[in-house]
């Protein structure tokens, strides 16, 4: 029977202190005496080691004999060799994983809905790994539970490890053997439990096991809360056999010296407005205690990993801060994991473009002639394709190519665009033959193969040398995890792209990735991973309710009052919440300078925040006001405020990056000679300047090349229609090149651009057929039989296209919409019958062409003259010589109703009528030519609908002045921006103005205080008469 020894004591220098006596004590003098410390994690280990390595004795440097490993490490020492010797092997998470999802594909159970989903294999794991650490007699109570639920989480549970414990073997068999191995005394040094944690029965059996035979010391650290001691203590009291007194909520303790019975506090509380700005204030008390402190006994500590680690790491790194810890992301979270992951995802789910064109763009992918993926360039060409998913890789880009190569191309850039295509197809098709053949491998060694030489297809390793060393590491533990997939063959899974997907996940989770060398620079970890640390200064950050200790759920698969009827086996919220509490008040007693930080708000998700339920004994202290409640922080003095951006810049007395020094200069009037401050102090001045600048569009002269006033340059009457409109639109759309992205994806039904365009071009086809043919109607004749049928086949036909370059939307919902189209279609007849019967008209063009390369048509205008160019979508002509041109719209009436006489081209917005006009005229007559015009509302109730105009001079000379405005605007480099008067409702009416869908507000705001300015005070005249006479006239205002 070995002697057990209970040292209690409060976590920090003070625990490392005794841990010191107590292996002085077991070595007795002798420096060759073996002593095994037990530690919770590696990085205690590691703080254990390097103190013990400082000497046993002042003055005395060096140690020896000492082993520090984890309870899992000690076990696999002693227990391994048994589990050889027996021909079993360590059960890795692939095989655990794939086990899972080969259970819950033969017999899933209550599962079925969710059986394939990768989040049940998952969860169903981590359950499964801690069921094994649970005794016999619970897991019988556990299948005698009432819950069908439970019951089926037991029948997979115990299904994997039949089909694993004969050659396998995991941590929990570890355990039990090491336990039965300790038992025997022989060969078992003095061990120290350093720092013990909450332990499940399994775990504790190893350290009783060891107390029974042979000598223990356990230096049990304290907080001096009973409910967060309680876990500890229970492992301290089972170990020494010492079980005395009552502690918390009644679990067995020992007692807790009075002089360790206070919980530590925070010397700092320091609040900022959300997570950003309180990092930025965390990274300054880092450089301030690097002042008087080396780097290494300085350690930032945060509440969650979302998003602080990155945080803290990135502004660590802008300040020249070398650090060490935890990598900010996991591997499956890098970019060639995702890489790798994703192209397994997309096979899964169909190959949607999204998702295969995120994939070959996470890393420097080639494609299948080897040269490098243009990813941006393929995100463009797929959504022109209407790629979706699927065959569409194939059809739709066979579709494109087509189209493209039967049209003229001089220069070559079609030529170019096509073999893009091709290389885009035959890239996408390779993968999808290439994943095909890995999921149908006959054994998981050539699966792992086949997919280990796709990833180097697709990534050289030319180009993976090319990465960042994070990258580089993800590498390697993807490949290694690919490599482990070869374990399976000693199984009886068959190969399945889906189990692949599952078993890496399963790997690459439990990789760890760390940052620097630990001792190099300044810790950064998680608040749980500190408590075995030596420290001269903490700063814990992300302690506001919501992250710390944060919303802690339910197991959706043992649900919490089933883990409370079995106390100790499972682990409940409770112990949970108690854990997160040690380890939060033991980082409070690690250092003698410890501030805290939480944020007083989160931008991200537009929400306030109190400091943790934790934090309020630290606030209270620091203000005096112990009754102090979360939600009164701000009202009371004691704390230290970051109030804003601006204000942590101008108020610290420490600034951490060259980027902070240079803003605070420039707070106080320094001004530096730096390209990008000077264009940014432009740009503001600029937008708040009354009479507006170029970052509202007035961009001036500039613009002059690109006026329709300008020599050689066409200008349509749609182009100034839509100027008028939106002026900024002109300049973004039309000089910029610069439009809204539509995703393929989202089109579920045809759009009514989309239709009026299908309408258009079936009329087309069908008068130009007939015009080539001579079939055309003659005065007053109806469309023969043949053109009914005709025109139907020309709609048919087109829909084929339509579909093939994805613009039908979902296929039930285009079914609805072409049998609309069609009776629009024959309805256009009908109606063209009648109105041309009773009017004595024949049919003489449709889309009749008119400048770039065809008839010319110049229109003088005031400032210059005007070149147009466009199509008229229907000619006909009367027995008398008229000329009839009809404009035909599938949309509703609207404002054209309002077309009269006195503002007949509605300030601008209505241009196509009287450019017609000219068109006809120019093409089938002379400047003395009648002309008739018409707009044709085919859409609307019966078709029936027209709005004529008639082509006075009047109308004529207005229709010249409004061209001759919006023209001399353009040339003039006026481009504001003008929102639509009433917000959006189911679409953006102008993502110009709205790029984000957040609404009009400031651009109305910002087009009401330019509308008056002298720039503009022509275009607002036609377009916005009467704003004029609300704004005033400048010029008055002057005098």
């Amino acid at each position: 029977m070995g002697q057990a020894q209970l040292h209690i004591t409060r976590y920090g220098a003070a625990t490392l202190a005794v841990l010191r006596d107590v292996v002085r004590e077991v070595k007795a003098g002798d420096p060759l005496a073996p002593v095994t410390v037990i530690v919770p994690d590696h990085l205690t280990g590691l703080t254990v080691r390097r103190t013990l390595a400082r000497g046993l004795t002042d003055g005395s440097p060096g140690i020896a004999a000492v082993d520090c490993l984890t309870l899992a490490g000690l076990a696999e020492r002693f227990a391994a060799p048994v589990f050889a010797a027996q021909s079993r092997r360590p059960a890795t998470a692939a095989l655990v994983a794939a086990c899972i999802r080969e259970s819950l594909s033969e017999h899933p159970g209550e599962f079925g809905v969710v059986a394939d989903h990768p989040a049940t294999s998952a969860a169903l794991e981590r359950v499964s790994r801690e069921l094994r650490l649970v005794d016999d007699a619970t897991l019988a109570s556990l299948r005698a539970e009432p819950g069908t639920l439970v019951r089926e989480v037991l029948r997979i549970h115990d299904d994997v490890w039949v089909r694993l414990s004969k050659h396998w073997y995991d941590e929990a068999d570890l355990l039990r053997a090491a336990a039965l191995v300790c038992r025997t005394p022989a060969g078992l040094s003095p061990t120290v439990v350093y720092l013990p944690v909450a332990m499940r029965p399994v775990e504790l059996e190893v350290l009783t096991a060891l107390a029974a035979a042979s000598d223990i010391h356990v230096v049990c650290g304290v907080t001096g809360d009973a409910r967060a001691d309680a876990g500890p203590l229970r492992v301290a009291a089972a170990v020494t056999g010492s079980a005395a007194g009552e502690v918390g909520s009644g679990e067995a303790s020992v007692t807790v010296p009075a002089a360790e019975s206070d919980p530590a506090t925070a010397d700092r509380v320091i609040h900022a407005s959300d997570a950003d700005d309180e990092v930025r204030a965390v990274v300054r008390e880092v450089v301030a205690a690097l002042g008087t402190h080396p780097a290494h006994r300085v350690a930032v500590l945060y509440g969650n990993r979302r998003p602080y680690a990155r945080i803290v790491q990135e502004q660590l790194t802008a300040a020249g801060v070398t650090f060490n810890g935890p990598g900010a992301r996991p591997v499956t979270e890098r970019a060639f994991a995702r890489f790798v992951l994703g192209l397994l995802r997309i096979q899964r789910s169909g190959y949607p473009r999204a998702d295969v064109l995120q994939t070959l763009s996470e890393v420097p992918a080639r494609a299948v002639d080897g040269s490098a993926i243009p990813a941006a360039s393929w995100e463009r060409l797929s959504r022109n394709c209407g790629i979706v998913d699927g065959a569409d890789w194939r059809d739709r880009v066979d579709a494109t190519i087509a189209t493209l190569a039967a049209r003229e191309d001089p220069h070559g850039y079609l030529a170019r665009r096509i073999a893009e295509a091709t290389t885009m197809r035959d890239t996408v098709w390779w993968i999808r033959d290439r994943l095909t053949g890995i999921g149908g491998s006959a054994t998981w060694q050539e699966a792992a193969d086949s997919l280990r030489t796709l990833v180097s297809d697709l990534l050289p390793d030319t180009q993976a040398a090319r990465l960042p060393p994070e990258e580089q590491y993800a590498r390697v533990s993807v490949l290694g995890a690919i490599e482990g997939l070869t374990v399976l063959d000693e199984s009886a899974i068959p190969v399945s792209l889906v189990i692949i997907e599952e078993v890496l996940i399963a790997q690459l989770e439990s990789a760890t990735m760390r940052v620097g060398r630990f001792g190099e620079g300044v810790y950064v970890g998680p608040v749980e991973s500190g408590a075995g640390l030596d420290l001269d200064v903490v700063v814990v950050c992300g302690l506001s309710e919501d992250v710390y200790p944060g919303r802690l759920s339910d197991d959706p698969l043992l649900a919490e009052a089933v883990r409370e009827t079995f106390g100790e086996a499972l682990v409940t919220l409770r112990e949970r919440i108690a854990e997160k509490h040690r380890c939060l008040l033991a980082a409070f007693a690690l250092a003698g300078e410890v501030a805290v930080t939480f944020a007083r708000g989160d931008l991200r998700q537009q929400t306030q925040r109190i400091p943790s339920r934790w934090l309020l004994p630290s606030i209270r202290s620091l203000t005096g006001e112990m009754t102090l409640t979360a939600t009164g922080f701000a009202d009371v003095s004691g704390l230290t405020e970051v109030a804003s951006y601006t204000s942590g810049l101008s108020t610290a007395t420490h600034l951490a990056t060259e980027q902070e020094w240079r803003l605070r200069a420039g707070l106080v009037g320094w001004r530096f000679a730096d390209e990008a401050l000077t264009a940014a102090r432009a740009m503001n001045a600029g937008r708040g300047d009354r009479e507006g600048g170029r970052f509202d569009g007035m961009i001036g002269v500039d613009a002059a090349r690109l006026s329709p006033l300008s020599e050689g340059e066409y200008t349509s009457p749609t182009m100034l229609e839509k100027y008028v409109a939106c002026p900024f639109q002109h300049l973004v759309n039309r000089v910029l090149r610069v439009s809204p992205i539509e995703d393929p994806e989202s089109i579920v039904q045809v759009s009514k651009a989309d239709i009026g365009t299908f309408v258009h071009h079936c009329f087309d086809v069908l008068i130009t057929e007939r015009q080539q043919s001579g079939q055309l109607p003659g005065y007053g004749e109806p469309w023969d039989q043949q053109a009914h049928v005709r025109l139907l086949q020309i709609a048919d036909e087109f829909a084929a296209e339509f579909v093939t370059t994805g613009r039908a939307g979902h296929t039930r919902l285009w079914e609805q919409s072409l049998v609309e189209i069609k009776g629009v279609l024959q309805t256009m007849l009908d109606v063209d019958d009648s109105d041309r019967a009773s009017r004595g008209l024949a049919v003489v063009s449709s889309e009749a062409g008119f400048g770039r390369g065809g008839v010319d048509v110049v229109l003088d205008v005031p400032g210059g003259t005007v070149q147009l160019t466009g199509a008229a979508d229907k000619v006909d002509r009367a027995a008398d010589g008229t000329l009839v041109v009809t404009d035909i719209k599938t949309g509703k009436p609207g404002r054209f109703m309002q077309i009269c006489p006195e503002d007949p081209v509605i300030g601008g917005t209505k241009l196509q009528l009287p450019a017609y006009a000219h068109a006809v005229r120019a093409l089938y007559g002379d400047a003395h030519t009648p002309v008739e015009a018409a707009y044709w509302f085919v859409g609307d109730g019966d078709g029936r609908r027209r709005v004529p105009l008639e082509l006075t001079a009047e109308v004529d000379t207005t229709f010249r002045e409004a061209v001759g405005t919006v023209s001399s605007s353009i040339r003039d480099g006026v481009f504001p921006l003008r929102p639509p008067a009433t917000d959006d409702f189911s679409w953006i009416q102008c993502p110009y103005c709205n790029p984000d869908g957040l609404g009009y507000a400031e651009p109305r705001s910002r087009w009401q205080q330019l509308r008056g300015t002298r720039p503009l005070r022509d275009l607002v005249t036609l377009i916005e008469p009467d704003a004029l006479a609300t704004t005033g006239d400048p010029a008055e205002e002057e005098k």
